[in-house]
């Protein structure tokens, strides 16, 4: 949450008037943390919040397995909704959260910074102007220390959580895929790897896109270190994002370097905008929709030993 305040503060016009956690000890540490919002009221509850502030907005940064109801009560309240990642944790709950967004027509947004990065946007660019063909192929990867990171934390509860690191951190690679191509996931075939704790730490994902291409995703939870990596590949050219964040195009053979592609803009900036009615939502539920269904499509599979259909 830390970082959504930082982002927010930066905003002119923009109030903070509320905070709603049940750890007293965490708000007070943060009102240190952040003496701008000392006037900001504090609560144990989000309904008790929601009833007696004035707000305009909510960022939801709790447990996983909360997002589904805070998000509800605070689209009935009459807010607009950031919700951190990974949404909500099945998909009918992620198309009642939608169907409620627009019945209130309110903002909901899904918090995946990764669409404001001018290396992402670049890729999508360049895929969406039919640069590279027709997709063929993906290559999606993601490591990380998660293991330790998350160790003693709700993060590794199923009950709070939703499940491990594919459902968190993995999420964002399984988005910003989807985002850059604009495909659907109609077949998943999943293997998990727990490690020894109670969610899936090791993940490989094999997945059949509705265009007929395929795409392998490995998220590895019990390295050291942060890296990413993603290939897209088409019938006339590929483009990739290496570990060390470079993205590089491939046309027709030969190599091309990479444009920039605007400026970045965080995800709680691009909240505001589209709440106040200056610009689009760049991150609606729908796209949260996809994720959750391939990866509860993943979870399926991996128990039931085999490929899980998808009808999206």
């Amino acid at each position: 949450m830390s970082m959504h305040i930082h982002n927010l503060l930066k905003i002119p016009h923009v109030t903070i008037g509320a905070m709603a956690d049940p750890a007293a000890h965490h708000m007070e540490r943060t009102k240190q943390r952040f003496p701008a919002l000392t006037p900001a009221l504090t609560f144990s509850g989000h309904r008790e919040m929601l009833t007696n502030s004035k707000l305009d907005a909510v960022v939801i940064a709790s447990p996983h397995a909360h997002h589904y109801q805070h998000i509800m009560d605070s689209l009935s309240a009459g807010c607009h909704v950031l919700v951190e990642k990974p949404f909500v944790g099945s998909v009918t709950h992620a198309r009642k959260t939608i169907t409620l967004a627009r019945r209130r027509k309110k903002v909901l947004m899904i918090s995946y910074q990764r669409h404001f990065e001018p290396k992402f946007r670049y890729m999508r660019k360049v895929v969406q102007e039919g640069r590279i063909g027709k997709v063929q192929t993906m290559c999606s990867a993601l490591g990380q220390s998660w293991i330790e990171l998350s160790r003693g934390t709700w993060r590794q509860d199923p009950r709070l959580s939703g499940g491990g690191q594919l459902n968190d951190s993995g999420s964002h690679i399984v988005d910003i895929a989807l985002w850059i191509t604009g495909l659907k996931p109609v077949e998943v075939y999943a293997c998990l790897n727990f490690c020894d704790t109670k969610v899936d730490i090791n993940s490989a994902v094999s997945v059949r896109l509705n265009n007929g291409a395929v795409w392998t995703i490995s998220v590895s939870g019990n390295t050291p270190g942060f890296w990413e990596h993603t290939t897209i590949a088409g019938d006339k050219g590929s483009i990739s994002l290496s570990p060390n964040g470079d993205a590089s195009f491939l046309e027709g053979g030969s190599v091309l370097k990479g444009e920039r592609f605007g400026h970045y803009h965080d995800q709680d900036a691009g909240f505001i905008r589209a709440a106040r009615g200056q610009g689009p939502n760049e991150v609606p539920g729908e796209f949260g929709l996809l994720v959750t269904a391939l990866t509860q499509a993943a979870f399926r599979s991996a128990k039931l030993k085999k490929p899980v259909r998808l009808n999206l």
